[in-house]
């Protein structure tokens, strides 16, 4: 009977994983991602932050950044769909080998990736983004692509994932009609 229970239970934890995973990169899909990232700004806006420790510290700040492959429908009909899925594993394993181990990453749909910045500043997720842009360069994949990025903070202002998606979504869309192949922050609206 023990045996049974145990091989059930490995077996929930293997669809569970399956369940918030993506099938072609790896990473968390939209579901995991979003279910990750709430329970983090749930910290974050916890009265009492001190009571409530993630993985070993304290949630005193949320960034999100939200990635853009450049032109990628260019790519899907230059390359074919399995270059293009290249591409999206390729930008996966970069941006993960990027961040630090209780940081959260995710496709968000297409060719769009998401990263939960976890204890981190809006200025610290810039510099990680920009950095990972920057390093993508030299990184000598084949095709050649670039990404724009939009990044925003939780705050006052900006205390759901919601807002700090469409914050960093803003950012985003700024990145991409500025040129592309660039990060943007959200810039908070005065009342």
């Amino acid at each position: 009977m023990k045996k049974e229970i145990e091989s059930l239970r490995k077996e929930v934890n293997r669809l569970k994983k399956l369940a918030y995973r993506d099938h072609l990169t790896g990473l968390l899909n939209r579901r995991g991602f979003e279910d990750s990232i709430n329970l983090a700004i749930d910290q974050y806006n916890s009265s009492d932050k001190k009571l409530t420790p993630r993985r070993g510290f304290i949630v005193n700040s949320v960034s999100l950044i939200v990635i853009d492959i450049d032109r990628f429908k260019k790519l899907n009909d230059k390359y074919g769909h399995p270059e293009g899925d290249k591409i999206l594993k390729h930008l996966s394993k970069h941006i993960t080998s990027q961040v630090r181990s209780n940081d959260l990453v995710g496709r968000w749909g297409g060719e769009e990736l998401v990263v939960g910045l976890i204890g981190a500043d809006l200025e610290s997720a810039y510099e990680l983004a920009e950095n990972a842009r920057i390093e993508l360069k030299k990184s000598g994949f084949e095709p050649v692509y670039t990404f724009s990025a939009g990044v925003a903070g939780v705050n006052n202002q900006i205390n759901t994932f919601q807002k700090l998606y469409e914050c960093a979504d803003e950012a985003l869309y700024k990145a991409k009609t500025s040129g592309r192949d660039r990060v943007e922050k959200c810039k908070i609206k005065s009342n």
